[in-house]
């Protein structure tokens, strides 16, 4: 995801996405653990098409960021 372009949603409390090649934006592992630290209850719901599950994975193993 560390290549994918990048997008903030305003409307979701300055969110950082990462666009896929399919053009759906994945909430950042980063931004949503920032969110989180400073209390916002960020869920990081998105239109997945299941592209960013192997990624996801890597990240709660410690293996992105």
């Amino acid at each position: 995801m560390v290549g994918w372009p990048r997008d903030i949603l305003t409307e979701r409390h300055n969110l950082l996405v990462r666009v896929c090649a399919d053009g759906v934006g994945h909430p950042d592992p980063d931004s949503l653990e920032w969110l989180h630290r400073i209390g916002v209850a960020e869920d990081g719901d998105h239109a997945c098409d299941g592209c960013c599950q192997e990624a996801r994975a890597l990240w709660r193993q410690g293996q992105l960021s």
